[in-house]
């Protein structure tokens, strides 16, 4: 029998503690009597203890398992830290979801006989040379020999892991090639968990698509949304999943339509419009230049904002001097 595991890393903002309880109240909705199991950091408990002793709260749905960490880590890097090393933290064969997901419906009891196994990143099945994989050769180099042909990119934030010497020994690798990540300035855990699955054999298998919708992706998985068994919303903040919470002065969130979100989680998405992957809008977001628009607003906001308004003095232009000649 798996158990459930999170990470849960908290400078006492309070925001990651309450991701994780929304989460945490899905699982036990659906499977009141699953073995569940957070891993914190020395600094996350004593934040929460002094706060109200909120470890408290975590313990009514969940084991909490506290690991000391070196001080030189940032909170940040404390979460990769944790995350990365989980094999060697936690017995028994788990499934590990990230804070910001929704449990849609019981999991069965049997998941995969696989060492390993997630969900393609964003998706896509295929990923050719890329931002991601540039991430990858910044930190590698020529230790990955796979630029010229497609490869998979799978995305951590749900993950099957067993109980095996394989899974330790991936983990192992995983942790050591975060760390020379972390050294050359690149903390986020998937460029080096990437290139560990190619220098394992492609150690990764494939889950269903159901395990991990990510509904932030590039490209929206509107067909994978109604068998969702976890949805992954990618940070409350600028998702397109409706969590409301009610107006008040309470550290730990009130969600107003809590109801909603454990009766009919599949189908909480804010209103927005839908574009066909063959459409013209749809060929014009697939494009490169659509690439290079959003990495100058993710990576370079104040060119992008510089454009956009040498973009609009030229619109102006235009319509005052169409204005004109329609006069």
């Amino acid at each position: 029998m798996y158990k459930i595991c999170y990470v849960l890393v908290d400078s006492g903002s309070l925001k990651y503690l309450n991701q994780l309880l929304i989460s945490l109240k899905t699982v036990r909705n659906y499977m009141p009597r699953k073995q569940i199991c957070v891993v914190i950091d020395d600094k996350t408990k004593a934040n929460l203890t002094e706060k109200n002793n909120y470890i408290s709260i975590i313990e009514k749905y969940s084991e909490v398992k506290e690991v000391e960490i070196a001080q030189e880590f940032s909170y940040k890097e404390r979460s990769r830290y944790l995350k990365t090393n989980l094999r060697s933290l936690v017995e028994g064969d788990f499934l590990f979801l990230d804070t910001d997901t929704i449990c849609c419906c019981e999991f069965p009891e049997k998941i995969s006989e696989c060492d390993i196994a997630m969900v393609h990143d964003s998706h896509i099945e295929n990923l050719t040379y890329d931002a991601f994989v540039h991430e990858i050769t910044n930190v590698f180099g020529d230790k990955l020999p796979i630029l010229s042909k497609k490869y998979e990119y799978f995305n951590s934030g749900v993950m099957w892991v067993k109980d095996t010497e394989k899974a330790k020994k991936f983990f192992g690798d995983w942790n050591k090639n975060w760390l020379i990540s972390l050294k050359n300035g690149i903390n986020r855990d998937q460029p080096s968990l990437n290139f560990c699955n190619e220098k394992n054999d492609n150690i990764i298998s494939k889950l269903d698509d159901v395990w991990n919708v990510q509904i932030n992706a590039i490209k929206f998985p509107i067909q994978y949304t109604t068998k969702a068994l976890v949805i992954h919303y990618f940070n409350m903040s600028n998702s397109v999943y409706d969590i409301r919470m009610k107006n008040n002065n309470s550290d730990i969130w009130e969600i107003e339509n809590w109801e909603d979100i454990v009766t009919k989680p599949r189908e909480l998405f804010v209103p927005g419009f839908y574009v066909g992957q063959d459409s013209e809008i749809g060929e014009i977001m697939s494009s490169k230049q659509f690439e290079v628009i959003k990495s100058l607003y993710f990576f370079h906001r104040k060119i992008y904002e510089k454009n956009e308004k040498i973009l609009n003095k030229i619109s102006n232009i235009r319509k005052r001097k169409v204005k004109t000649d329609l006069q």
